[in-house]
């Protein structure tokens, strides 16, 4: 939370010193994101999870209230059990559409169905699911060049279901150049993310 609060705070100081207009929130953009997280007594190998990994996501706008997503995710780590290596990776792919709800300019509900796959690998042990997920938020402008984004992100693969909830900060340092910070768990882990936004 501490390293949240930290990019948070220093993404909003150097945007303070910006002058980028934009009254809306932004659908139109590719990010890449550096991502570290901690899930608690992991099922599979019994010991906390802390893997760390990066994230590529994208979104267009394709009419005034929908757009279509997508996202890439890999995180890893490796371990020390017993004296051999055992390294334990997971992707998550995401591809959907979303509908956005205008409460007024600067303020949009969203909802975000989509299809989900993890694909798990850990030395000769793989594993691929298919699900689906919804992510629904809010999308809110708090200045011309901060945004905020608070979301419940729900996702149903293989039988197993898990809610999440998460907040994303955006600061507009151009009007193509925007920096990411988010924060996304629930009791059992937590993701962080900071990263780099090119909008078009």
């Amino acid at each position: 939370m501490k390293k949240l609060l930290f990019s948070t705070s220093a993404l909003a100081l150097l945007a303070s010193g910006t002058a980028v207009a934009d009254d809306t929130p932004v659908y139109d953009y590719v990010s890449v994101n550096y991502l570290s997280a901690n899930y608690d007594d992991d099922d599979f190998l019994g010991v906390d999870y802390e893997p760390t990994g990066f994230q590529i996501e994208g979104s267009k706008l394709i009419t005034e209230n929908f757009y279509i997503i997508g996202s890439y995710d890999r995180l890893g780590e490796d371990y020390n059990i017993g004296g051999q290596r055992v390294d334990v990776d997971v992707d998550t792919w995401r591809a959907g559409v979303g509908f956005l709800f205008p409460l007024s300019r600067t303020s949009h509900l969203f909802v975000e169905p989509a299809w989900v796959r993890f694909e798990g690998e850990s030395d000769n042990f793989t594993t691929e699911e298919d699900g689906y997920g919804v992510k629904a938020g809010i999308n809110q402008v708090i200045s011309n060049t901060f945004h905020v984004k608070g979301y419940a992100n729900y996702v149903d693969v293989d039988d197993a279901d898990d809610t999440t909830f998460g907040v994303e900060g955006r600061v507009l340092f151009t009007e193509n150049l925007h920096g990411i910070a988010g924060i996304e768990g629930n009791g059992d882990g937590t993701v962080f993310k900071l990263g780099a936004s090119f909008a078009f």
